[in-house]
């Protein structure tokens, strides 16, 4: 019961801690040429240590993934797991625009124009913004799920990859990805760079065939 009750009063203070550090901003992309809305997360001790810089997470599909993943960041940051971080949620789904941000081309399964320009956005436009606007650390993630998380190779499989750190839950890959992942690991033995990739027992058996071809 003791258990339970700490259990409880713990989520309900991680719950105070997101919704009181949480700020939301309507960007204006000139990649997308429209205004996207950002959930960006900054941990308290942000305003009370000046000297201080903070790993840069990217959280795709932020309607569904950035409350879990901001809930296990501050978790894993207070048992001193994890450093804590600034977090930033770009919403993908009030008009389905993440199957235009993260289409590609069947033929080879490189990003399509629309896909590309989503790539910018944030190697570019969003890099830039929180370079220059918070005290970031060099140490990137991305996070995406099914169709983003397919999305978040093409900033693996560039010569120089832009982030550090790459979570993949149940990706729904391109045809090719598989193959170019494998041909780009094979480079990457001297990188910094972390990839988890998540196979969950629901997902078809057709995707969890591809998934582990990519283990």
């Amino acid at each position: 019961m003791k258990k339970t009750l700490s259990l409880v009063i713990l989520f309900f203070c991680v719950s105070m801690v997101i919704s009181q550090n949480i700020r939301i901003k309507n960007f204006n992309s000139v990649e997308l040429e429209n205004n996207r809305n950002l959930k960006i997360y900054i941990p308290p001790s942000y305003y009370t240590d000046s000297t201080k810089v903070y790993p840069l997470t990217i959280v795709l599909d932020a309607e569904f993934l950035f409350g879990t993943y901001v809930g296990n960041a501050i978790l894993f940051a207070k048992k001193e797991e994890a450093p804590e971080q600034i977090i930033v949620g770009i919403n993908q789904n009030q008009y389905e625009e993440r199957y235009e941000d993260c289409s590609y081309l069947k033929e080879n399964s490189l990003p399509t124009e629309e896909g590309a320009a989503f790539y910018r956005f944030i190697r570019v436009e969003l890099f830039d913004y929180f370079e220059e606007n918070y005290r970031i650390s060099p140490f990137k993630t991305i996070v995406g799920s099914t169709l983003t998380a397919n999305f978040v190779n093409y900033f693996l499989i560039e010569d120089y990859p832009s982030f550090n750190a790459f979570i993949a839950i149940n990706p729904s890959y391109a045809i090719d990805i598989p193959s170019m992942l494998q041909t780009k690991t094979a480079s990457l033995s001297d990188e910094n760079i972390y990839y988890y990739l998540s196979n969950g027992s629901y997902n078809s058996e057709k995707r969890k065939n591809i998934i582990t071809r990519n283990n």
